[in-house]
């Protein structure tokens, strides 16, 4: 169901009578008018169904669909020279700076009714009971939209960032000096390290318990590492908290009932692995600052 996670904090829920079904409509998707650069609505996110919310498992299931029109900045701004060009011809004068953008957003404007729109679809889901939502992009502008949004659109539903007392770098750095991670987690065969002027060391398909590693991290910091949950979910850990390259291992379906469809049993995995590992790493990383 999704690859990548950004977590939030879930601080405040709506009451009980809440209407979120009718709260969703009122922002549903609409593709872009011909002169509009985006959009973005709720979509339905089961298919071959008009509902903008599930709930499977316990979990409130979401999906923001975002459409966007770009026209290519070399020939913005050849039409843009071109314009200047006779501007300059016809009146002996060089175009200012604020003609110019107004000249710029004018060919943006007559150009977008050709431009092709394409379009991203994200799955969020709200846990309730851990108090977090679960945002399936790598994009932190992407996941802050589906916060934002939701936070507008559902009254009474308080959304901060999820931190915790050890900072994922920290934790990360520990885990690589000791080779040694808690009992939940794996370390497997990959990691990034990041000095603070920006060089970068990746190792792929690499034992991490050398030498070479634990010198580097003298002068750099763990940006990312690859982990295995209880051997049931791969992942790579980010040092903003992120999980990307999510690959679930394992399969939870036994129990319930054969005649979940595929949309179900997707859905029932993804929350219930995804919401597991989440739980068990923010217990590894100590907990939340206000615990």
């Amino acid at each position: 169901m999704i690859k990548s996670a950004i977590i939030y904090t879930i601080k405040s829920m709506p009451s009980p009578e809440f209407d979120v079904l009718k709260a969703l409509e009122n922002l549903a998707f609409v593709p872009c008018m011909p002169t509009q650069q985006s959009s973005f609505g709720w979509v339905a996110p089961r298919p071959d169904s008009t509902a903008l919310c599930e709930c499977i498992n316990g979990q409130l299931i979401f999906k923001l669909m975002i459409e966007t029109k770009k026209v290519p900045a070399d020939i913005i701004n050849r039409k843009l020279g071109d314009k200047c060009k006779d501007i300059e011809a016809d009146t002996g004068r060089k175009p200012g700076k604020r003609e110019r953008r107004e000249i710029q957003e004018e060919i943006l404007q007559s150009l977008l009714p050709r431009a092709f729109p394409s379009r991203t679809a994200i799955i969020a889901w709200i846990d309730p009971i851990g108090g977090k939502l679960v945002v399936g992009t790598s994009s932190k502008g992407n996941a802050d939209l589906i916060a934002k949004v939701l936070s507008s659109t559902m009254d009474g539903l308080t959304i901060g960032p999820l931190q915790t007392k050890t900072a994922p770098a920290s934790a990360m750095e520990d885990w690589l000096l000791e080779n040694h991670t808690p009992e939940t987690l794996a370390i497997e065969e990959a990691c990034e390290l990041k000095a603070e002027g920006g060089t970068k060391i990746k190792y792929i398909k690499h034992q991490l318990n050398i030498q070479e590693i634990k010198d580097h991290l003298g002068s750099m910091h763990p940006a990312s590492l690859d982990l295995t949950w209880l051997g049931r979910v791969n992942f790579t850990l980010t040092d903003a908290l992120a999980l990307k390259k999510i690959d679930i291992l394992g399969n939870i379906l036994e129990g319930h009932p054969e005649e979940v469809d595929a949309f179900d049993g997707d859905a029932i995995i993804a929350t219930t692995e995804i919401n597991g590992l989440i739980a068990d790493l923010v217990l590894e990383l100590d907990g939340h600052p206000e615990d």
